[in-house]
């Protein structure tokens, strides 16, 4: 079987949303046995989320099925999105793990997918971030993303106010 390919078609606020429920597909005790994970995916400013919204986050799909393993996302109409330079997931340990990304000018369409062929399910995903590091923080890359610089603090000064910069933009 395949894996999971979404088309995200974001809404005049740069934001969509969707649902995919992963379970046995044949049997209806499933529910009763909370056997299930029902996945919300969100999109917003440059972020998917990845959540179970009901049911079992540690659901395993039956032997050969891959409807929890991600495929590619291709967002359309993405022509605000060509300068993306760089795409990761960060997962329950927030360990940014590198995906792959394409920008299609025909079709104005922004493909993110797994770097290999290892399997990536939607529990070890968490949110998926990416972007442009000329105009944002990049996410995917802690020396950059969350590295700031303070030229001075006057310790004796209780109320000084100290302008904070990220030092990918300095």
């Amino acid at each position: 079987m395949q894996n999971m390919d979404f088309i995200i078609h974001r809404d005049e606020s740069d934001y969509a949303d969707g649902y995919i429920l992963s379970d046995d597909g044949i049997s209806a005790g499933s529910w009763d046995n909370v056997d299930f994970a029902f996945w919300k995916l969100r999109y917003a400013g440059k972020s998917i989320n990845f959540w179970v919204d009901w049911g079992n986050f540690d659901y395993e799909t039956p032997e050969g099925m891959t409807i929890d393993e991600l495929g590619a996302i291709h967002i359309v109409n993405a022509e605000d999105l060509s300068g993306t330079n760089y795409a990761c997931y960060l997962g329950l340990n927030l360990n940014p793990t590198d995906l792959k990304y394409s920008y299609n000018p025909y079709n104005k369409v922004l493909t993110i997918k797994p770097t290999s062929s290892t399997p990536v399910k939607f529990k070890d995903i968490g949110f998926i971030k990416f972007g442009n590091s000329f105009q944002e923080p990049n996410f995917c890359d802690y020396n950059t993303a969350f590295t700031y610089q303070v030229d001075s603090i006057d310790m004796e000064k209780s109320n000084d106010q100290y302008l904070v910069m990220s030092a990918s933009s300095l």
